[in-house]
């Protein structure tokens, strides 16, 4: 009997790297080895992510390929990296909204800052 249940990726809406980090969790708790983690992943995504997946290994196939290739493809397919510079002017585009919390304001700054490669100086960023 397994522990917890996966949902099907949605390609719309849904988020790549929450749905694996989701996934990790799940091969844990139901102790799936290395070897079933491919045809475990396949079995869940749901047609549409299947297809793409497809697409994306053609000429091989999504089962010929190890886990963390697949992952890898798909992530960079949906989330491919970002420029930095454009995401450092985007973070500094954005003001407090009327009516939003300082709290909200700045839980969006740091959601902004993720893709901006700051590092350890994300504090110095974030308050000058």
């Amino acid at each position: 009997m397994s522990i917890g249940r996966m949902s099907e990726f949605k390609l719309s809406g849904s988020n790549w790297n929450t749905y694996i980090s989701r996934f990790e969790q799940y091969f844990i708790a139901n102790k799936i080895e290395e070897e079933l983690k491919v045809n475990t992943l396949l079995a869940v995504v749901g047609e549409e992510l299947f297809e793409l997946m497809i697409d994306l290994c053609n000429p091989d196939k999504p089962e010929e390929i190890t886990y963390e290739a697949l992952v890898r493809l798909v992530k960079n397919h949906l989330h491919p990296e970002p420029s930095k510079r454009a995401e450092r002017f985007k973070l500094r585009l954005r003001k407090q909204e009327p009516g939003e919390s300082l709290a909200q304001y700045l839980a969006a700054l740091k959601k902004l800052a993720k893709t901006c490669q700051f590092g350890d100086s994300l504090e110095d960023h974030l308050t000058t």
